[in-house]
C-alpha cells in the first residue's frame, strides 16, 4: 500500500474554487485532476467510489445480512419495521440527487485533503486484502512508523492521517472521512459535512458519533472528534483554506452523552445493540402508524394496499389530530361525523364517499370572476 502524497499537490488545487457557489446547494466544480467523478452505483443501490466499495465488504456466506451502516441505523431508530425491511430487502435505488450529493462530498473531501493533510493516505485494497483490512493495516503502519512521536500540538499538515478508511465491528460498518493520528496510539475522527453549518442537535451529532463508535470498538484508541463544514462567510477572493471551518466536538461526543447512547444495551432504543437485535430477527417488528409513514418507501406494503383511501390523504392534519384519528380508523370514509375535520378535509371525505370530485362553488365563482376581469383588462391594454 503506497502513499498518495505524490498524487495530490498543488496541481490538485488548480481551479478548485473557480466555480464555487455558496448557496444552499454549495458546489465545488473542477477540483483540478479530481474533477472527474469515480462515482458508480452497485447492483443493490449502494453508492460507492474507489474509497468505499461496500460490495467488497466481508459478508460471510451469501445468506448473511448486509452490515449495519449509519443510514440503516438512522432508519431503524426512526422506525424499527423500516430498518428491518431495509436490511432484509436491500438499499433503495440511488437517485440523481443522491449521486450528485455523494459526488460533491468526494470533491470536498479531496480538496480538504489536498489543503490540510499532505501526509495523508487512502487505503488501497488488492486481490489479497479487502478494504477493511487495508484500513486496519494503515493504522498499524502509521502507529509503527511514528512510535514515540506526538502530533497533538502541530498543524494538520504535519499530522499523519487516513482518508476514507472503512472499519467494521461485528456487523456494524462505517467509513471515517478522516482518521488523524495524534501520536502515542491516539486517533481522532473527523466528519466533513457538505452544509455551511456545524452540528446543532443530538441527531446530527450521531453522524459523527457513529464512525467514532465503530473505529473505537475495532480496538483503535479514539480520543478526539471534530466536524468540518463550509464557511458561510467565504468570499471567492479569500485564501482557499478559508472555505473550511472546523469545530472540535470531543467533549460533546465523548462526555456529552452522544457516544454513550450508541453504546447502550439492547433495551436502549437508540443503541447499536438494539438496532443489531431488531434488524437481525427472523420476523419483522410490528408496523407503526405515524404521519411520516406516507413518505416511506415501504408505505404501500405496510398500509396503503390494504386501504381504499387512507387518513394520510387528508390535507395538513395536525399530528395530535392524526394520533386521535388513527385510534378510530385509518379509512377516510369510516371517519365518524363526530370527529371534527377542517372544511378542506370535509371536501376530501365527501369526495371519497361519493367517489367523485367535490368543488367549492363559491371559490369557483371567485376564480371565474378573477379570470374574466383579467381577460377583460387584457383586451383593453
Amino acid at each position: 500500500m503506497e502513499s498518495d502524497e505524490d498524487q495530490h499537490g498543488s496541481e490538485a488545487l488548480e481551479g478548485s474554487l473557480s466555480a464555487l457557489q455558496l448557496e444552499d446547494t454549495t458546489e465545488i466544480e473542477e477540483v483540478g485532476d479530481l474533477s472527474t467523478s469515480q462515482l458508480d452505483t452497485s447492483a443493490v443501490g449502494y453508492p460507492h467510489d474507489q474509497s468505499f466499495q461496500v460490495l467488497e465488504l466481508p459478508r460471510g456466506d451469501l445468506d448473511s445480512l448486509p452490515p449495519i451502516s449509519r443510514s440503516l441505523y438512522e432508519e431503524t431508530t426512526e422506525c424499527e419495521r423500516k430498518g428491518w425491511e431495509r436490511r432484509h430487502q436491500g438499499q433503495e435505488e440511488q437517485t440523481d440527487d443522491d449521486r450528485w450529493t455523494f459526488e460533491q462530498e468526494n470533491k470536498r473531501q479531496a480538496l480538504y485533503r489536498a489543503l490540510f493533510y499532505p501526509r495523508s493516505v487512502i487505503p488501497k485494497p488488492d486481490d489479497d486484502v479487502d478494504y477493511i483490512r487495508a484500513s486496519e493495516l494503515l493504522v498499524e503502519k502509521i502507529e509503527e512508523e511514528n512510535r514515540g512521536q506526538s502530533f497533538r500540538d502541530c498543524e494538520t499538515s504535519e499530522r499523519p492521517a487516513i482518508f476514507h478508511g472503512v472499519f467494521m465491528h461485528e456487523d456494524v460498518c462505517s467509513r471515517a472521512d478522516v482518521l488523524e493520528y495524534f501520536g502515542n496510539g491516539e486517533w481522532g475522527v473527523v466528519k466533513i459535512k457538505t452544509s455551511k453549518t456545524s452540528f446543532g442537535d443530538n441527531d446530527a451529532y450521531e453522524s459523527l458519533a457513529f464512525p467514532v463508535y465503530v473505529v473505537k470498538h475495532c480496538g483503535i484508541k479514539v480520543t478526539k472528534a471534530a466536524a468540518v463544514y463550509a464557511n458561510r462567510d467565504f468570499q471567492i477572493q479569500m485564501n482557499e483554506a478559508a472555505f473550511f471551518k472546523r469545530d472540535d466536538l470531543t467533549d460533546v461526543i465523548f462526555r456529552g452523552g452522544v457516544l454513550q447512547v450508541l453504546e447502550g444495551d439492547q433495551n436502549a432504543p437508540k443503541s447499536i445493540a438494539h438496532v443489531q437485535s431488531v434488524t437481525s430477527r427472523a420476523e419483522p417488528p410490528p408496523k407503526i402508524v405515524v404521519p411520516s409513514c406516507k413518505n416511506c418507501s415501504f408505505f404501500q406494503d405496510c398500509h396503503a394496499r390494504k386501504l381504499r383511501h387512507s387518513i394520510w390523504e387528508l390535507i395538513r392534519l395536525r399530528p395530535e389530530r392524526f394520533e386521535e384519528l388513527k385510534k378510530i380508523t385509518l379509512e377516510i370514509e369510516e371517519i365518524p361525523s363526530s370527529f371534527k375535520l377542517s372544511q378542506t378535509n370535509m371536501i376530501v371525505k365527501q369526495s371519497v364517499i361519493t367517489n367523485s370530485p367535490q368543488i367549492k362553488e363559491q371559490q369557483l365563482q371567485e376564480v371565474t370572476f378573477n379570470a374574466s376581469v383579467t381577460t377583460l383588462s387584457s383586451s383593453f391594454s
